[in-house]
């Protein structure tokens, strides 16, 4: 196959699909830049986000077979890369667990198991917060955290001004703050709120 005939998402994904490895580069080296300055923007750390963002190519050409992504590939790539920060978060939560039971001389396993049930619960509650959010809002937000568009980018795509989207992005995550009713045991969970959706 060509390149000439590689034109969008989908002709690279099939192409890649029958093993073609130049799909693969085209796709790597048209998300690599996106993926690791959102990446870098959550985790503020240079090695983990290429570490995060490598692994998710990885993924993609390891499973490319049963590859159907719902949605534009961006997004889905996107997805993939919040996944790994979530893990990364998770196990940042088990370390301080094991700070904790050092501290409080509390079982380990009960603390992981505290965390588990924690992150089980943010995920849920931070996607019921978004459903009411007002439609416009909801939109703005879904668009710049989930499929990691720029605030510039989501305000040409609705006619509004960058600070309007800001506005909306503000007062998006103060609703899901208000909604999770932040307390002391998931306070971890609302800085990973603010890592992801900052701008």
């Amino acid at each position: 196959m060509k390149n000439s005939s590689l034109k969008n998402d989908d002709s690279l994904i099939k192409a890649m699909q029958t093993g073609d490895e130049r799909a693969f580069r085209l796709i790597y080296d048209k998300y690599l830049s996106f993926l690791y300055h959102l990446t870098f923007r959550s985790t503020r750390q240079v090695h983990l986000s290429e570490e995060i963002v490598q692994d998710v190519f990885v993924r993609l050409w390891n499973k490319r077979d049963t590859l159907s992504p719902q949605g534009s590939l961006k997004a889905y790539l996107w997805k993939s890369c919040r996944h790994r920060i979530f893990d990364y978060w998770k196990k940042e939560a088990k370390r301080l667990a094991v700070e904790q039971e050092a501290s409080y001389h509390r079982p380990l396993t009960s603390v992981e198991t505290e965390n588990t049930i924690l992150f089980t619960e943010y995920e849920g509650l931070v996607q019921e917060a978004v459903q009411r959010l007002p439609p416009r809002r909801k939109q703005i937000f879904q668009l710049c955290s989930l499929e990691g568009k720029t605030y510039e980018e989501a305000a040409t795509q609705f006619g509004l001004t960058r600070s309007t989207v800001h506005d909306h992005m503000v007062k998006s995550i103060r609703s899901i703050k208000d909604h999770l009713h932040l307390s002391a045991d998931i306070s971890i969970l609302w800085v990973i709120v603010c890592h992801l959706f900052r701008e």
